[in-house]
Parts: structure tokens; sequence; C-alpha cells
């Protein structure tokens, strides 16, 4: 590798460590450092605490979802197109230099390893105590991401080989023939167990021979994550070692003038991230309609700003949609891996799933941004309106809560109608799932005018960008427990007197609708007092 390549690949983590110092200079910064040291703490000690409760691991379910899963994530990855990203600086610097392209494409794979193996620390956090032992957890989590890291990089070097038309037709073949493929395995899988549920149909087509053989590369990932013996870790390290070899030397034997697609992937990466900083739904709020909206109610100023919020959001449907099923998806994955061992019943697993969902979609929602999150660079605009900054914050955070709300209730009807959820307790869900998402939302305005940051996690500040989120999701998340578990307290003195579970959904959607007004009321607050003069870091 060239000699200037290596010493940008050694002075990275020294460039990080600068920058991470910069940004901590003053009171804000400082105690940014220190939120950040107390949530990762916390974070560690609940999941040391978790791990020592004494319970065994699910190899089982781990064993049996893992693979599929891993092989699932590796042919998104490859279908996205995005393997051949490059930053600006590394396009503008270092493909018009005298370098080789097969060393600059080296500078790309040695490059992630940084970010690979922190990225492995911190996962390695939450899934050990899923692992027999905490060696092979960390060994499966790292060499699992550098598998899908290869092969998302080694299809995007295949498909900088033909014209971006057919390269996007067949990502998009791809992904239709595997929802076809996994649609007709679970009609054939039903067709021979006639008298099984939904989710007994789903595990017997994960551990059918066919799933098996397909998701063999990835299953010595899993089984390295679930080594329980030395020799069993160094036979499977052995193994992932291997294959990520192979694929690594397919990576520099194979000479394919990439730099132009890398061009066009990095520029529409980057056009993203400007839509998203410049307004739409999650960066894809450019497609065209056939059809307007019908106008809104005025509302006090609050009608036209959501009905521009649902416009971005009917513009960018197709990632609204993506970003959905996968959350809903993973959900109900995670939840199906780790009760496997636990032998489940039906409609203890559609309660756990239900709910799973409903707070991950609530908490876990960077990528559904209908707020003021992506309209930073309007603030200016958004400030200059005759209108109560009170209205414009209500006009902010509806649109987002009706949209989680709606998605919700589709993903637990579907998992009632799958698995079963007690239906005594289904309208009470049904009727917090509005005023809880309208607090969740009002929670992230409130944040974001506090704490503000620009979308771009793509970019060298990705760790400042990732430890931002921690402390946000964190403060969220316990804010919102809190309010749960006061409106637990309503609810069962409304069950206590009246022994009603309308009488109990309405009491809880009563409590939550009025924190959500507060809440939103102090977003008013929060930007009426915003400096849109002031230049926002990503």
């Amino acid at each position: 590798m060239n000699a200037g390549l290596q010493y940008l690949l050694l002075k990275q983590p020294r460039g990080w460590w600068r920058r991470l110092t910069r940004r901590v200079r003053g009171t804000k910064g400082v105690l940014a450092i220190l939120a950040a040291v107390v949530v990762g703490g916390f974070l560690v000690a609940s999941q040391v605490l978790l791990a020592g409760e004494g319970s065994a691991a699910p190899v089982a379910g781990v064993r049996l979802w893992g693979p599929p899963g891993l092989m699932l994530m590796a042919v998104l990855g490859a279908s996205s197109g995005t393997g051949l990203y490059f930053k600006p600086a590394e396009i503008d610097f270092l493909f018009p230099a005298p370098i080789g392209r097969r060393e600059l494409l080296l500078y790309h794979v040695v490059g992630g390893v940084y970010t690979l193996f922190f990225s492995a620390v911190w996962m390695t956090v939450f899934t050990f105590r899923f692992a027999p032992q905490w060696y092979g957890g960390f060994a499966g989590v790292f060499f699992g991401f550098g598998f899908l890291q290869l092969t998302t990089q080694l299809v995007s070097l295949a498909l900088s080989t033909i014209s971006v038309g057919v390269a996007r037709r067949a990502r998009r073949l791809t992904l239709f023939s595997l929802v076809v493929l996994l649609v007709a395995g679970l009609l054939v899988t039903r067709a021979n167990l006639p008298e099984s549920n939904l989710s007994d149909t789903v595990s017997a087509l994960v551990a059918s021979p066919l799933v098996v053989v397909l998701s063999s590369p990835a299953r010595v990932f899993v089984e390295l994550f679930t080594s329980e013996t030395p020799a069993s870790f160094a036979m499977w390290l052995g193994g992932a070692v291997g294959i990520l070899a192979v694929l690594f030397v397919l990576l520099a034997v194979v000479d394919v003038a990439y730099t132009e697609a890398a061009v066009r992937v990095s520029r529409e990466v980057q056009d993203r991230l400007k839509r998203m900083q410049a307004g739409g739904a999650g960066g894809s709020g450019t497609a065209r309609v056939a059809t307007s909206l019908p106008g809104f109610a005025w509302l006090g100023g609050a009608g036209p700003i959501m009905w521009q919020k649902c416009t971005d959001a009917r513009r960018g449907w197709k990632r609204l949609l993506w970003n959905s099923v996968f959350l809903v998806g993973f959900a109900l994955f995670f939840v199906a891996m780790v009760g496997r061992d636990q032998n489940e019943a039906g409609t203890a697993f559609g309660g756990h799933a239900g709910w799973v969902v409903v707070f991950m979609m609530m908490l876990m929602n960077q990528n559904f941004r209908l707020d003021f999150r992506s309209d930073l660079d309007r603030m200016a605009y958004l400030k200059s309106l005759p209108l109560r900054p009170g209205m414009v914050a209500l006009g902010q955070t509806l649109p987002t809560a009706v949209l989680f709300t709606l998605i919700q209730l589709v993903a637990v009807l579907v998992i009632q109608f799958v698995a079963g959820v007690e239906t005594v307790w289904l309208p009470v869900l049904l009727l917090v799932l509005f005023p809880l998402n309208w607090l969740a939302a009002a929670l992230d305005n409130v944040l974001f005018l506090w704490m503000p940051y620009r979308i771009a996690p793509k970019e060298s500040g990705q760790m400042q960008f990732m430890g931002r989120m921690m402390v946000v999701l964190f403060t969220k998340s316990m804010i919102v427990l809190v309010a749960c578990g006061f409106t637990a307290l309503v609810g069962w003195a409304a069950w206590a007197i009246s022994g009603a579970a309308l009488i109990v959904g309405l009491a809880s959607a009563l409590v939550l609708g009025v924190m959500g007004a507060v809440v939103t009321r102090l977003a008013g607050r929060l930007f009426a007092t915003f400096d849109s003069t002031k230049d926002v870091p990503a």
C-alpha cells in the first residue's frame, strides 16, 4: 500500500481524538462528556446485572435464528449499493492522486476496521449475555460485522462494472425475489404443517434444510458467537478468519474501474444528507406526487405545518415504509430468538412482541424525521412566521405521533392475529398509543432544540454522532419510563375503582395526553428562544 495511505490510516485515531477534544471545550462540552460517561456506565452496568442473574444464554434460539438473520442483513446491505462510499475529502484529494485503484480500495477496507472494532465493542455490551463466553461473543460480533462490510463492498464492486440503470434494476430484482421466496416458503411450510400457527411455521421454515444451506456462510460467525469451549472457539475462529480472508483476497485481486461509481454513490449519499438537513422524510422527500393533499384546518397555524409534514411523509413513503418494516421485523426477530429457549406460548410471545414493537418504534425513531430535526436549516423561516411558538411545535409533533400510531396499530393487530394477545387489554393499548407517541415526539423535539445537531452520521464524526444519539436515547427512555410508571399507577387506580379495561384506557390516555401537551408547550418555548444564527456542527 502507498506510504501516504499508510500514514493516513495510522493517524486516523489521533484525528478522531483531537476532534473530540476540540468539541468538549467549554461547559456544554464537559457536561455532554459527563452525560455520555454516565449513560454508558449505566447501560454497561445494567447489562452486567442482567448477565449476572444466572440464567442460561439462549444458545438454541441464537443458533436457529442467527444465521438466516445475518445472511438477510448481508443481502440487504449488498442491495443498498453503498459499499463504495468515500468521504468527500477522500474523493477530492485521494482520487486525483497518483494512487492505484487497488490501493485506494484496500485503504477503504482497512480504514473501516477502526469503526468495526469500536462498533463491536459497543454491541458486545448488549449481546454478551446471549453468548456462553464473553470472548466468543466479541469475536462473533466483530467478525460478523466484517462479513457484512466485505460482502457489501464486494457486491458493490461487481455492480460498478454494469450501467447504473441495470445495477438499480438488479438490486430491486434481488429484493423482490427475496420477498417472493420468503412468501412461497411460508406457504409451502404452512401447507405441510396445517395445524401450526404462523410463529411455528416461521420457525419450521428457518430450520428447513434449504434455509440452513443458504445461510451456511453466516452460520460460522453465529457458531463462533455461541462457542462454549476454547476448542470450539478456536475451530470456528479459524473458519471465520478463512471466510473473511477469501472475501478480502477477492477484493484485492479484482481490478475494476470503480472510481466513477464511487463518486456517484458518494454524491448520492451527500445529496440525501443535505435533503435530510433541509427537510424531508428520511432524506427521500424529493419524489413527485400525482395529487396534493387537501388543505388542513387552520388550528391556530398548526394545520399548515402539519400539511407540510404530511406532504414530506407522502413523498418519502418508500423510505418510511422500509424503516417501519425493518423496526417491526427486527423486534419480532429478537423476541422470537430470545424466547426460543424459554418455550413461550403463543399468547406470551404475542404480548411481548407487541410491546417491543411499540416501544422500539417510539424510542428508536432517528430515521423518522418529520419535525424540527428536519427543519434545522429553516429555523429562521419558521421563526419569521406570524404564529405562536406553541402552535408551531404542535404542528411539528402531531404528524409523527399519528404516523407512529398507524404503524403500531397495524403491527399490533397483525401480531394479535398471528400469535394471540389478551383481548381484554387490547383496547387499553389502542387508546394509549396516540398520546404515548405524542409524548415521545414532543420529547424528541425538546431534546433536539435543547441540544441541536446536524444529521451527518456518514462523516468522520460518526463516533460523536453515535455518542450524542446514545445520550438522547437514554434521556428519552428514562423520561418515558417515568411517565409510563405514573400512568400505570393511575390505570391501576382506575381498575381498582371501576374494574373495566375501557375506563383504564381512557384514564391512561388522559394522563399521557396532558403530559404530551405540557412537553409540546415546552418545545414551543425552546423554539421561541432558539438562536437560528448560530451554526450547529455535525
